[in-house]
Formats: structure tokens, sequence, C-alpha cells
């Protein structure tokens, strides 16, 4: 099961926003992509759009711009913050209040920048920790299925049947049935 890059999430969230009604699609693209420096032509419309949503901001980049990596892996607390910002559960405000932010997990610190995404995801049912579940491991990597499942459910993207999808039908439809294995 293949680990998903920033560019590869950011087109799932932003279809899934798409899908959900969340995103109206107004075309925002070609002004809010530019202040992301050179942007592939397959990821514009979903970064120019959750860029003037402010979904996402990158980092500052070696020019002055903002930098996405959208060709790096993207790890669990990146997806996890597009997700519950895109959702409407917190804002990129929460990012500096880690301070104020607890959670179970032994491996989410007080006051990193991610802590309240992790309070937020906990408090809604959105994550349950690994292992023994006294840890998040957020530095993990996303791989497909997982990505699909946490961004359509909590988007409530629902199949054309009307059911809300699950792990097993996004790895079907992606062709990563697990063969038990």
């Amino acid at each position: 099961n293949k680990e998903m890059t920033r560019g590869e999430f950011l087109m799932l969230a932003f279809n899934a926003g798409l899908s959900s009604g969340i995103i109206l699609g107004e075309d925002v693209t070609s002004e809010v992509a530019a202040e992301f420096g050179k942007v592939p032509e397959k990821y514009l419309n979903a970064v120019g759009t959750l860029g003037s949503l402010g979904v996402v901001k990158g980092r500052e980049g070696k020019n002055g711009g903002r930098d996405l990596a959208l060709s790096e892996k993207i790890n669990k607390v990146e997806q996890l913050k597009i997700t519950v910002i895109l959702a409407g559960l917190a804002s990129e405000d929460d990012e500096g209040n880690g301070a104020n932010c607890t959670t179970k997990f032994k491996d989410v610190k007080k006051g990193t920048w991610y802590t309240c995404y992790v309070q937020v995801a906990l408090e809604n049912d959105l994550v349950r920790g690994e292992g023994g579940g006294d840890s998040f491991a957020p530095e993990k990597g996303v791989n497909n299925a997982v990505g699909y499942k946490l961004t359509l459910t909590v988007l409530e993207v629902t199949s054309e049947a009307g059911e809300q999808l699950t792990e097993t039908t996004v790895a079907q439809a992606l062709g990563e049935e697990d063969d038990g294995g």
C-alpha cells in the first residue's frame, strides 16, 4: 500500500471537499497558486483553492514564496491538520495554540504546532492511536487507504449507493484489496 505525497493528498482533499459541498469550486487558482511558486499544473486547482481557503499555507520558500513540497510524503499530522481545517473542526489559528492543548498520546507533547489538531481529532473520534493507543506517531507516513478513509469519513463523502465509504471499499476502489497476508 503506497504512501501518499503531499500533492496527492491535496488532490484528494480538494476532490473530497468538492464532492461534499464544502468547496464550491471558485476559480482562484492562478493568483493564489502563484504564491506557492512553481506548482505542477495537475495540482493548480487544489493548491489554489485550498490556499485561498486557508487550509494550506506552506513553509517559507527559498525565493520568498511559500513551498508546499508537493512531491514529499505526507505524514499523519499534516494530513490530519488539512482534514480537520477543511471540515471546519479547527482553523489555521489553532497551530499557534499548542500550549493550550493536550492529548493522551505520549508522542504529542503540549506546545507542538500540531497538538490542538490532534486534540480536535481525538474529541471527534477521528483517531485512536498506535499500538496500545497511547501514541499517535505524528511523523508516520500515510498510505492511500488510510488517507482516503479519514478524509472521506470526516468530509462525509458517500459512495454512489449512498453508503459511507470504509477503508475496505476505498482500498477496493484503489485496487489495493488486502490479500490477508
